[in-house]
């Protein structure tokens, strides 16, 4: 993993800073991979889209807050820069101000020696911020992946006789209507979702419905648990059950 810049935000409700590092490499070595498409790296760090300002406590969401510039420190020159960090500028545009092309800075210069970075939500929290607020389908489906998801860590901690809350039930059942595409990572999420909801029939009909030969790990996998009548999260043999946009 590489370490980038780091990136400045202001607070929409406190005016205060907020700091996130940037990344300008990962890999998934050592990564540990869940059928619930949870994936913990420590080459691949998880940066949640929405978070809790570590000034005020409120819910923001990341890409809705204004960017700042620190105004400070000298801005690197590009040309000098191996060309890993020279397409990540190109490609990330929040990054303009850290690097000197020879424009003047685009966000507004700010003290940013108090920036704190974001605090993450607990799962309690994400159905807290669901339910009191109205999203759109993208972001609905979204929270509810992360409640799905850190639901399932005290099952990844090894308390696998914990059952589903009402409010998971309840989550995953909304969560399949949501999930509606013909990909094969999606008919593998709605097998682990019925599979977990204790609906065995439903989960191997939706994985009969895999095509891809690149999936055959993950599917028999799956299949096996199905069979086994295995209701709880568990380790994923391989990538493929994970996406790097969630």
């Amino acid at each position: 993993m590489i370490i980038g810049p780091n990136t400045y935000f202001e607070c929409s409700v406190c005016s205060k800073i907020i700091v996130r590092i940037s990344v300008c490499s990962v890999n998934s070595m050592g990564a540990k991979f869940w059928t619930d498409g949870h994936m913990k790296a420590p080459m691949w760090p998880d940066f949640p889209k929405l978070v809790k300002c570590p000034h005020c406590d409120k819910c923001l969401w990341i890409r809705d807050l204004l960017l700042v510039s620190d105004g400070f420190k000298k801005r690197i020159n590009l040309r000098t820069l191996p060309l890993c960090i020279r397409e990540l500028y190109k490609t990330q545009p929040w990054l303009a101000d850290d690097y000197d092309d020879g424009k003047p800075l685009k966000h507004p210069p700010r003290d940013v020696s108090g920036a704190m970075p974001p605090n993450d939500l607990s799962h309690d929290e994400y159905i807290k911020f669901l339910k009191a607020n109205i999203l759109d389908e993208k972001r609905e489906e979204y929270i509810r992946r992360r409640i799905w998801r850190t639901g399932n860590d005290k099952r990844r901690n090894g308390n696998s006789s914990i059952p589903l809350s009402s409010d998971e039930i309840i989550n995953l059942r909304l969560l399949l209507d949501l999930n509606s595409e013909s990909d094969t990572y999606s008919y593998i999420i709605r097998a682990e979702i019925f599979r977990e909801l204790g609906d065995f029939d439903s989960a191997l009909e939706m994985v009969s419905n895999i095509r891809c030969k690149n999936a055959l790990d993950a599917i028999s996998h799956i299949i096996d648990l199905i069979k086994s009548r295995d209701p709880v999260v568990g380790l994923a043999p391989g990538i493929l059950i994970w996406k790097a946009s969630e």
